[in-house]
C-alpha cells in the first residue's frame, strides 16, 4: 500500500506465521511507518501511474459546496504565489493501494473526491486552454478510471459532454 501526500505508497508484506511464539514475537516489532511525500496533482501520474476507485468506494458526492471550497483553496494558493513563488498548499492526502505484484493500476482507498474533483477540473481547464492532458495515456486511455456507479458521468464530465 502506497501513502504520499497526493499520493500513498506503503508495501504491505504479507507471510505465514507458523507458531504461537513466533506470533508473539512478531507482535512487538516495530513495523515501518509508511512512507508519505507532498507531490503536485501533475506528480501523481508520474512514470505512468494509473488508479482505480474500486467499486466498494461510495459513488461521487461532491456537490457545488465542496467543489467551491476546493476552487478557493486554490484560488488562495494562486493569490500567494504570486507573492511568494515557494509557497505550497496540501490539499489533502490521497491513499491508494498497490499489489504485491506492482500490477496497475494503483486502488484509491480515501481522496476518490479529491482526487476525481481535480481531475474534471484540470481536464476543463486544459480544453478550454487547447493544451494536452496529462490525463489521457499516449493512446488515448484515461488514466483514472471510476467506479461502476460514475462511469458515465465521470468520462462525459471528462470530455465536456456535460456541465
Amino acid at each position: 500500500m502506497v501513502v504520499e501526500c497526493l499520493l500513498s505508497t506503503r508495501v504491505n508484506r504479507f507471510r505465514t506465521i507458523k507458531s504461537p511464539k513466533e506470533k508473539e514475537a512478531m507482535s512487538t516489532v516495530p513495523q515501518p511507518a509508511p512512507e508519505a511525500k507532498c507531490v503536485s496533482f501533475a506528480e501523481l501520474f508520474a512514470d505512468g501511474r494509473d488508479f482505480k476507485i474500486p467499486d466498494y468506494q461510495r459513488a461521487y458526492a461532491w456537490e457545488e459546496p465542496e467543489v467551491k471550497a476546493l476552487l478557493e483553496d486554490i484560488d488562495r494558493l494562486a493569490l500567494m504565489r504570486e507573492e511568494d513563488d515557494g509557497v505550497s498548499h496540501v490539499m489533502g492526502m490521497i491513499t491508494c493501494h498497490r499489489s504485491s505484484d506492482n500490477s496497475k493500476p494503483y486502488r484509491v482507498v480515501d481522496g476518490q473526491q479529491r482526487l476525481t474533483t481535480l481531475a474534471l477540473i484540470h481536464a476543463e481547464l486544459s480544453r478550454r486552454v487547447n493544451s494536452k492532458s496529462f490525463l489521457y495515456t499516449k493512446n488515448g486511455n484515461v488514466r483514472i478510471i471510476p467506479q461502476a456507479w460514475d462511469e458515465n458521468f465521470f468520462y462525459a464530465t471528462l470530455r465536456g459532454k456535460i456541465g
